[in-house]
């Protein structure tokens, strides 16, 4: 006699169907857990709309040092006030004593100011050049140029000669600035417009911050030329070019 299996098997399409029953419900417990968990953190400071503490502040009855202020004229432009109306740099202005850029020939420097200290001839990049030197002042000729009259002096020192609007080596970068028009604010580019465009064939100023300690100056006349740079070391004048770029 045959006896049977008390237990059933099961049909392979019935136990899928229970599987799936109790995977589905064990993840919708999960998911009520996790919301349960989320509701019980407390909000974020930034999204509460709980007012913030107002913090009261005690003025001390001692003074607190304050912090040194530099006085360097390139952190304080309020120092290049300028007396009058100062005028655009001309080309009537670029003159080292007697001498006119672009017009004095060696004989009359030489007549002007007598034996010179140096009189150098050489020749650089195949052009041949005249450097007469007075002092702390050198003037250069440029014998192809303007017929070989003065295209440029170089002034490195204290000098008896009158340069352009009085500036001296050893002027101070706010009494320098002051002597020129001031059409904008400085704000502490590295690359400073002060006045003019700065175009071609145009008449400007412009302020350049080197490094950390040096700087310089370029005022421009009308049609570029003449023109005239000054070289700061901190806010002490060294040394001064005028001269003419196309030659």
């Amino acid at each position: 006699m045959t006896t049977r299996n008390p237990i059933k098997r099961l049909n392979p399409r019935r136990l899928y169907t229970i599987l799936s029953f109790f995977s589905v419900l064990l993840f919708s417990l999960m998911l009520a857990s996790c919301n349960s968990n989320a509701s019980s953190i407390p909000a974020s400071p930034s999204t509460t709309n709980a007012a913030t503490p107002t913090t009261s502040v005690v003025e001390s009855s001692s003074p607190t040092p304050s912090a040194e202020v530099s006085t360097s004229p390139l952190l304080t432009p309020s120092l290049w006030v300028t007396e009058g109306t100062p005028t655009y740099f001309s080309p009537d202005e670029a003159m080292i004593g007697k001498a006119d850029i672009a017009e004095t020939t060696i004989d009359e420097l030489i007549e002007l100011y007598g034996e010179p200290d140096e009189n150098l001839v050489f020749n650089n990049f195949g052009e041949s050049y005249t450097l007469i030197q007075y002092g702390h002042v050198k003037f250069s000729f440029k014998h192809s140029s303007l017929e070989g009259r003065l295209i440029s002096a170089n002034i490195g020192g204290e000098t008896d000669m009158q340069l352009p609007r009085d500036i001296q080596v050893g002027d101070s970068l706010e009494s320098v600035m002051a002597k020129f028009p001031q059409e904008r604010e400085y704000n502490g580019e590295s690359i400073f417009h002060f006045y003019g465009d700065m175009l071609d064939n145009s008449a400007g100023g412009t302020l350049y911050k080197d490094s950390d300690c040096k700087s310089h100056i370029t005022v421009m006349s009308e049609n570029v030329d003449p023109y005239m740079n000054l070289f700061f070391i901190g806010d002490e004048l060294t040394e001064i070019y005028i001269g003419c770029r196309w030659t």
